[in-house]
């Protein structure tokens, strides 16, 4: 997935990181862990480069690609992010879910595909 422009400079992208960033935080996620900051970036990434054809660990590959990321392997994000999702305050994240996706919260949607999912249909919406 190559990006076409340089996505970041476009002003609708930092409304949208701002939303994405005020999400997590309400849904509980820590905004000092590393995994947390890496799901806010997948997910402005993969919204802007209209990838709908979601594969976790190549929507990882591809975005180190584009960054130039090569001290941190695609596995080793992968559990940064699933220790994000653990590490959340669980009761911020059942109170806020429906307000944030519109979908009633079900344990199974706990999971960085299907919250990098959500949060693109929340983007694509908006």
């Amino acid at each position: 997935m190559n990006c076409s422009y340089e996505y970041t400079k476009d002003v609708k992208y930092k409304s949208y990181e701002q939303f994405v960033y005020n999400s997590l935080i309400n849904l509980g996620f820590n905004i000092n862990i590393f995994g947390t900051k890496l799901l806010k970036d997948l997910i402005l990434y993969t919204y802007f480069n209209q990838d709908y054809d979601i594969y976790f660990d190549k929507v990882v590959s591809s975005f180190f690609k584009y960054r130039s990321i090569n001290n941190i392997s695609v596995n080793t994000a992968s559990h940064r992010i699933c220790y994000a999702i653990q590490n959340i305050n669980n009761t911020m994240f059942k109170d806020n879910f429906y307000t944030i996706f519109n979908v009633k919260y079900d344990y199974y949607l706990k999971t960085p595909k299907n919250l990098l999912i959500l949060f693109m249909n929340v983007l694509e919406n908006k």
